[in-house]
């Protein structure tokens, strides 16, 4: 049978070996200033010799912080939101920090118990991704002044810093390039006005056919959100429009997908009878059938700067600017001119 399992090192142990108080071995520990060359030499010998190794908790309770970030996106499956993470995840484990992520599936509640979480974990940092329209209040409220910056969207109530895209710019230049074409009744699925993407990329839409004289038509616009069923449903109304539209803009690839889909089922011809185009730049854009014309923006390195600003915030205190990023337009097989 084996002996009883080794005793750990505690921080009274380097003490005593050390001949010093405990708190001599914590401010050697966190690097402070205020300790004799003497001492400290003392204290990192009986460090070595006992092989004592702080314990995380015990440090992140006495600073009141952990050197862990939490970030909160909407939908785990969204391909989006998931390069955001990988940007976040990149420099936050080149300057040590562990991430926990969330996903509130666009749940106030579950923002709210997420709010209540990261207070519990002392975590260093927060990042919210997307959100409710009562998401920023409640960081504000629960996590007090714990750094935050928010991605892909501005702080509604104007208290965080954001890494975000212009929605606007992007809407006004896919209607744009469609106009180009020649196309004068457009359909748009999307425009969540619970959402400052969906807000944002149908102004865009609105901007364009004004700037083109156009007039915008209550029956070419198809308010939905972001989720694939709910773009089903949109485009199958759309194409009942009379006259039907020639081309139909998407406010997201995963929209423009589904309709795709739907489009297909109609027996309509892409872009022969009908012209396709989304927004984001999913993966799954260049391969769909057709290929998807579609906004690109580099999600990755919002989430990036986004972490950059956050360890700024945590690491000075700031002040950070907002960073904003302008989508461009990525012309594939789903668009050609109406026909004749």
């Amino acid at each position: 049978m084996g002996g009883p399992a080794p005793k750990r090192t505690r921080i009274g142990d380097v003490a005593r070996a050390a001949g010093v108080s405990k708190g001599t071995v914590s401010r050697v520990l966190n690097h402070h200033p205020d300790v004799s060359p003497v001492s400290r030499q003392r204290v990192t010998s009986a460090i070595a010799r006992l092989r004592y190794m702080p314990s995380p908790v015990a440090r992140a309770l006495s600073r009141r912080s952990t050197r862990a970030i939490g970030i909160l996106i909407p939908d785990l499956a969204d391909p989006v939101f998931m390069q955001m993470v990988r940007g976040v995840e990149g420099v936050a484990s080149g300057q040590n920090y562990a991430v926990m992520l969330g996903e509130s599936g666009r749940s106030a509640a579950k923002e709210v118990s997420f709010c209540d979480l990261m207070s519990q974990f002392l975590v260093a940092g927060v990042l919210i991704a997307g959100g409710t329209a009562t998401i920023d209040r409640e960081f504000a409220r629960h996590v007090g002044a714990i750094p935050t910056v928010v991605l892909g969207r501005r702080s509604s109530s104007g208290t965080f810093p954001a890494s975000t895209v212009d929605h606007c710019a992007g809407g006004r230049a896919a209607i744009q390039y469609l106009l180009e074409l020649g196309h004068r009744r457009i359909g748009l699925v999307g425009g969540d006005q619970a959402s400052e993407a969906g807000v944002g990329r149908q102004r865009g839409y609105l901007d364009a056919l004004r700037a083109w004289d156009v007039p915008p038509e209550p029956a070419l616009m198809q308010p939905t959100d972001f989720a694939l069923a709910s773009g089903m449903a949109a485009t199958a109304r759309l194409l009942d429009a009379r006259p039907a539209p020639t081309a139909v803009w998407f406010a997201s690839d995963e929209l423009a997908l589904g309709g795709l889909r739907v489009i297909k089922d109609r027996g309509l011809r892409i872009p022969a009878d009908i012209s396709v185009a989304g927004f984001n730049d999913i993966p799954y854009a260049a391969i769909s059938d057709p290929p998807l014309t579609t906004m690109r923006w580099p999600a990755k390195e919002l989430g990036t700067v986004a972490m950059r600003m956050l360890a700024e915030l945590i690491e000075t205190g700031g002040p950070v600017h907002d960073a904003t990023f302008t989508p461009e337009l990525v012309v594939r097989a789903s668009t050609a001119p109406p026909a004749a």
